[in-house]
Protein backbone atom coordinates (compact mmCIF):
# COMPACT_ATOMS: atom_id res chain seq x y z
CA UNK A 1 0.00 0.00 0.00
CA UNK A 2 1.22 3.49 -0.80
CA UNK A 3 2.18 5.81 2.01
CA UNK A 4 1.42 9.51 2.15
CA UNK A 5 4.29 11.97 2.52
CA UNK A 6 3.75 15.69 2.24
CA UNK A 7 0.50 15.35 0.27
CA UNK A 8 2.02 13.10 -2.41
CA UNK A 9 1.34 9.40 -2.65
CA UNK A 10 4.54 7.38 -2.97
CA UNK A 11 5.55 3.97 -4.27
CA UNK A 12 2.45 2.82 -6.16
CA UNK A 13 0.91 6.23 -6.96
CA UNK A 14 2.22 9.57 -8.08
CA UNK A 15 0.64 13.02 -8.26
CA UNK A 16 0.96 14.89 -11.57
CA UNK A 17 2.73 18.20 -11.04
CA UNK A 18 0.54 19.99 -13.63
CA UNK A 19 -3.03 18.69 -13.16
CA UNK A 20 -2.74 17.31 -9.60
CA UNK A 21 -4.34 13.94 -10.43
CA UNK A 22 -3.07 10.90 -8.55
CA UNK A 23 -2.12 8.16 -11.02
CA UNK A 24 -0.26 4.84 -10.83
CA UNK A 25 3.50 5.37 -10.80
CA UNK A 26 4.09 3.54 -14.12
CA UNK A 27 5.27 4.30 -17.65
CA UNK A 28 1.68 3.87 -18.80
CA UNK A 29 0.85 7.24 -17.19
CA UNK A 30 4.23 9.02 -16.97
CA UNK A 31 7.10 9.38 -19.46
CA UNK A 32 10.59 8.33 -18.43
CA UNK A 33 13.02 11.10 -17.54
CA UNK A 34 15.57 10.86 -20.35
CA UNK A 35 17.68 13.82 -19.21
CA UNK A 36 20.79 12.80 -17.29
CA UNK A 37 21.58 9.35 -15.89
CA UNK A 38 20.02 9.75 -12.44
CA UNK A 39 18.31 6.57 -11.29
CA UNK A 40 19.34 4.25 -14.14
CA UNK A 41 17.58 0.85 -14.18
CA UNK A 42 20.27 -1.84 -13.76
CA UNK A 43 18.46 -4.34 -16.00
CA UNK A 44 17.49 -2.19 -18.97
CA UNK A 45 19.95 0.68 -18.70
CA UNK A 46 17.01 3.10 -19.02
CA UNK A 47 16.05 5.86 -16.64
CA UNK A 48 14.07 4.55 -13.70
CA UNK A 49 12.78 8.04 -12.88
CA UNK A 50 9.54 9.27 -14.35
CA UNK A 51 8.65 12.84 -15.29
CA UNK A 52 6.57 14.82 -12.82
CA UNK A 53 3.80 15.60 -15.32
CA UNK A 54 1.54 12.85 -16.64
CA UNK A 55 1.47 11.92 -20.35
CA UNK A 56 -1.82 13.78 -20.92
CA UNK A 57 -0.39 17.02 -19.52
CA UNK A 58 2.86 16.63 -21.48
CA UNK A 59 0.83 16.15 -24.68
CA UNK A 60 -1.36 19.18 -23.93
CA UNK A 61 1.72 21.30 -23.21
CA UNK A 62 3.36 20.25 -26.49
CA UNK A 63 0.16 20.91 -28.45
CA UNK A 64 -0.22 24.32 -26.84
CA UNK A 65 3.41 25.17 -27.65
CA UNK A 66 2.96 24.12 -31.30
CA UNK A 67 -0.17 26.27 -31.61
CA UNK A 68 1.50 29.34 -30.07
CA UNK A 69 4.74 28.92 -32.04
CA UNK A 70 3.47 27.52 -35.34
CA UNK A 71 5.97 29.41 -37.53
CA UNK A 72 8.96 28.40 -35.39
CA UNK A 73 7.86 24.75 -35.32
CA UNK A 74 7.26 24.71 -39.09
CA UNK A 75 10.64 26.32 -39.71
CA UNK A 76 12.36 23.71 -37.51
CA UNK A 77 10.44 20.89 -39.22
CA UNK A 78 11.50 22.12 -42.66
CA UNK A 79 15.08 22.48 -41.54
CA UNK A 80 15.04 18.93 -40.12
CA UNK A 81 13.55 17.60 -43.35
CA UNK A 82 16.19 19.23 -45.55
CA UNK A 83 19.01 18.08 -43.25
CA UNK A 84 17.72 14.49 -43.34
CA UNK A 85 15.97 14.48 -46.73
CA UNK A 86 17.89 11.58 -48.27
CA UNK A 87 17.31 9.33 -45.26
CA UNK A 88 13.61 10.26 -45.04
CA UNK A 89 13.05 9.56 -48.75
CA UNK A 90 15.00 6.29 -48.57
CA UNK A 91 12.84 5.08 -45.66
CA UNK A 92 9.66 6.14 -47.46
CA UNK A 93 10.76 4.31 -50.61
CA UNK A 94 11.70 1.16 -48.67
CA UNK A 95 8.45 1.11 -46.67
CA UNK A 96 6.21 -1.72 -47.78
CA UNK A 97 2.74 -2.46 -46.47
CA UNK A 98 2.48 -5.85 -44.82
CA UNK A 99 1.27 -8.47 -47.29
CA UNK A 100 -1.70 -9.28 -45.07
CA UNK A 101 -2.93 -5.67 -45.34
CA UNK A 102 -2.65 -5.71 -49.12
CA UNK A 103 -4.43 -9.06 -49.37
CA UNK A 104 -7.26 -7.87 -47.07
CA UNK A 105 -7.72 -4.80 -49.28
CA UNK A 106 -7.86 -6.93 -52.43
CA UNK A 107 -10.49 -9.22 -50.94
CA UNK A 108 -12.55 -6.30 -49.62
CA UNK A 109 -12.36 -4.53 -53.00
CA UNK A 110 -13.51 -7.65 -54.87
CA UNK A 111 -16.43 -8.08 -52.46
CA UNK A 112 -17.44 -4.41 -52.79
CA UNK A 113 -17.23 -4.59 -56.58
CA UNK A 114 -19.38 -7.76 -56.66
CA UNK A 115 -22.02 -6.20 -54.36
CA UNK A 116 -22.13 -3.03 -56.45
CA UNK A 117 -22.40 -4.98 -59.71
CA UNK A 118 -25.17 -7.24 -58.35
CA UNK A 119 -27.13 -4.25 -57.05
CA UNK A 120 -26.70 -2.37 -60.34
CA UNK A 121 -27.89 -5.33 -62.45
CA UNK A 122 -30.98 -5.69 -60.24
CA UNK A 123 -31.61 -1.91 -60.33
CA UNK A 124 -31.52 -1.85 -64.14
CA UNK A 125 -33.69 -4.99 -64.50
CA UNK A 126 -36.38 -3.60 -62.17
CA UNK A 127 -36.66 -0.30 -64.02
CA UNK A 128 -36.06 -1.31 -67.65
CA UNK A 129 -35.48 1.09 -70.52
CA UNK A 130 -37.47 4.29 -70.03
CA UNK A 131 -37.96 4.56 -73.83
CA UNK A 132 -38.67 1.05 -75.19
CA UNK A 133 -39.21 -0.99 -71.98
CA UNK A 134 -36.31 -3.48 -72.46
CA UNK A 135 -35.71 -5.37 -69.18
CA UNK A 136 -32.49 -7.36 -69.85
CA UNK A 137 -29.88 -5.76 -67.52
CA UNK A 138 -27.00 -6.81 -69.80
CA UNK A 139 -28.13 -4.38 -72.54
CA UNK A 140 -29.23 -1.59 -70.20
CA UNK A 141 -27.15 1.46 -69.36
CA UNK A 142 -27.55 4.49 -67.13
CA UNK A 143 -27.90 7.90 -68.77
CA UNK A 144 -27.12 11.04 -66.76
CA UNK A 145 -29.98 13.47 -67.27
CA UNK A 146 -27.73 16.33 -66.14
CA UNK A 147 -24.12 15.77 -67.29
CA UNK A 148 -22.81 18.40 -64.81
CA UNK A 149 -23.71 16.07 -61.91
CA UNK A 150 -21.62 13.22 -63.31
CA UNK A 151 -18.81 11.96 -61.04
CA UNK A 152 -15.43 13.47 -62.14
CA UNK A 153 -13.88 10.03 -62.75
CA UNK A 154 -16.74 9.11 -65.08
CA UNK A 155 -16.25 12.37 -67.00
CA UNK A 156 -12.53 11.67 -67.33
CA UNK A 157 -12.58 7.93 -68.09
CA UNK A 158 -16.01 7.39 -69.61
CA UNK A 159 -17.73 4.09 -69.04
CA UNK A 160 -20.42 3.13 -66.56
CA UNK A 161 -20.73 3.49 -62.82
CA UNK A 162 -18.57 0.43 -62.23
CA UNK A 163 -15.87 2.12 -64.33
CA UNK A 164 -15.22 4.17 -61.18
CA UNK A 165 -13.26 1.14 -60.12
CA UNK A 166 -14.04 -0.77 -56.99
CA UNK A 167 -16.79 1.45 -55.64
CA UNK A 168 -18.75 1.29 -52.50
CA UNK A 169 -22.39 0.38 -52.86
CA UNK A 170 -23.42 3.79 -51.50
CA UNK A 171 -21.39 5.57 -54.20
CA UNK A 172 -22.98 3.40 -56.92
CA UNK A 173 -26.45 4.19 -55.51
CA UNK A 174 -25.69 7.92 -55.35
CA UNK A 175 -24.56 7.94 -58.97
CA UNK A 176 -27.54 5.83 -60.16
CA UNK A 177 -29.98 8.33 -58.58
CA UNK A 178 -28.73 10.95 -61.07
CA UNK A 179 -29.58 8.72 -64.04
CA UNK A 180 -32.36 7.15 -66.06
CA UNK A 181 -32.14 3.56 -67.32
CA UNK A 182 -31.94 3.14 -71.10
CA UNK A 183 -31.08 0.25 -73.40
CA UNK A 184 -27.90 0.59 -75.49
CA UNK A 185 -29.87 1.24 -78.70
CA UNK A 186 -32.02 4.01 -77.22
CA UNK A 187 -29.00 5.47 -75.41
CA UNK A 188 -26.98 5.56 -78.63
CA UNK A 189 -29.91 7.12 -80.54
CA UNK A 190 -30.23 9.78 -77.86
CA UNK A 191 -26.56 10.78 -78.11
CA UNK A 192 -26.15 10.47 -81.89
CA UNK A 193 -29.76 10.69 -83.00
Amino acid sequence: MATTTGGHLTDESKTCTRCGRQLPNTTEYFHRNKVGRIGVDADTGESARLLGACKVCVLEKAKSYRERNREVVNKKSRAYYWRNRDEILRKAKDYVLPQSTIEKSRIRNKENYAKSKQWLMQYKAERGCCVCGEKDPVVLALHHTDPSTKHPLLKKNGGGILALGVTSLSRAKDEAEKCVVMCMNCHTKLHFG
